[in-house]
């Protein structure tokens, strides 16, 4: 699996190489922005990818991954029920959060959700009504590291499905760093939610945070609270659920545990 490296890179100082390489990419992008020649072929089609600002609500990109056992799933296979979409490459920054998570599933708020849900909706007349929410989580491992990381974050088997995103082909389309990334998606598969937390210090947002965070806009969502063009109201503003450490309190993401 592929490791992260976070490690601060120290200043380079302008030379006259960096100050040619320079010019040369302005000059690349300005024969860009005129266009391609008659000659040239057009660009090949690409999937469609999160916006840069993951502004919400927006479809979320379509993508078929194996499981633990080999067994291909799409997304869309999931079309009707509330999903959260958790991206976790293993590092322990990803086990605290799942960890978080998997309190959340033991406490058993996901089914009182779709209990709830259902109550509001007898007759199942609502999309999606009565299910208790799925955890999808894209890891960036193989299958075995996938298993020890389900064991030791204890994630429900019964509510978590694990694909495996060892090529990191579908992460980018969901620019899922840094991690952990995750993503409330409604029944109709739109993107309600995520913690687009952009920088250098976005490790740093405690991970029973990042989860409460996903509770409340969970909540909305299956709820039917919101609108087709809004965003879930998150409330939570301090970490409120129970969290078992791992490992030593560290100041930088480290690689994956074994």
């Amino acid at each position: 699996m592929r490791k992260r490296n976070f490690t601060h890179r120290p200043t380079v100082k302008p030379t006259y190489l960096t100050v040619g390489l320079s010019f040369a990419v302005s000059l690349a992008v300005w024969a860009q922005q005129k266009g391609p020649s008659s000659a040239q072929a057009a660009p090949p089609s690409r999937p469609s990818q999160v916006t840069t600002s993951t502004a919400v609500p927006q479809p979320a990109p379509a993508f078929i991954l194996p499981d633990v056992d080999g067994k291909t799933h799409s997304l869309t296979d999931y079309r009707g029920q509330p999903v959260t979409l958790y991206f976790y490459c293993g590092c322990v920054w990803c086990h605290r959060c799942a960890q978080a998570w998997s309190g959340v599933q033991r406490s058993g708020a996901l089914a009182q959700m779709a209990a709830k849900q259902l109550s509001a909706s007898p007759h199942k007349t609502s999309v999606g009504a009565g299910h208790t929410p799925l955890t999808l989580v894209v890891f960036t491992g193989d299958a075995e590291e996938a298993r020890s990381f389900a064991k030791e974050t204890q994630l429900d088997p019964k509510q978590t499905l694990f694909l495996l995103d060892q090529d990191e082909k579908v992460s980018p389309l969901y620019q899922a760093t840094p991690c952990p990334r995750v993503f409330i998606l409604d029944p109709q598969g739109k993107i309600r939610y995520t913690n687009n937390e952009q920088g250098k210090d976005s490790y740093k947002i405690p991970a029973p945070l990042i989860v409460a965070r996903a509770v409340d806009a969970l909540r909305a969502v299956s709820a039917g609270t919101v609108s087709p063009s809004a965003t879930p109201k998150v409330t939570s503003t301090h970490a409120t659920l129970e969290q078992k450490p791992v490992g030593k309190s560290l100041t930088k993401p480290t690689a994956a545990r074994k």
